[in-house]
C-alpha cells in the first residue's frame, strides 16, 4: 500500500508520496551547514524513531514552518541562553 501525505504550501494542497518526500528532505538536509541545526535534527530523529512519536499535526506544521524559516535564513540563529530569556 502506498502511503500518501498532504503537504500545504502557502495557497495550494500538494500530494506527495513517502519516497518522494524522503528525496525531498535528504537534498535539504544535505545543504545544511549548521551544527546546531544538525544536532537538533538528529537529536529529534533519534527521540521519533526510539519512542515512535506521534507528532500531532500541529507540532507537524509548526516543525515545518520552523524548518523552512530556517532553510531561508540559515544564519539567523539564536542561542539557547538568549531564547531561554523569553
Amino acid at each position: 500500500m502506498e502511503s500518501k501525505t498532504y503537504l500545504y504550501s502557502r495557497k495550494e494542497q500538494l500530494l506527495m508520496d513517502i519516497d518522494l518526500r524522503k528525496y525531498n528532505f535528504i537534498q535539504k538536509l544535505i545543504t545544511i551547514q549548521n551544527e546546531k541545526a544538525m544536532d537538533i535534527l538528529e537529536q529529534t530523529l533519534d527521540k521519533v524513531i526510539e519512542n515512535n512519536y506521534q507528532i500531532s499535526e500541529e507540532n507537524l506544521n509548526l516543525l515545518n514552518e520552523r524548518l523552512e524559516i530556517y532553510l531561508n535564513n540559515p544564519d539567523d540563529l539564536m542561542d539557547w541562553e538568549t531564547s531561554s530569556k523569553d
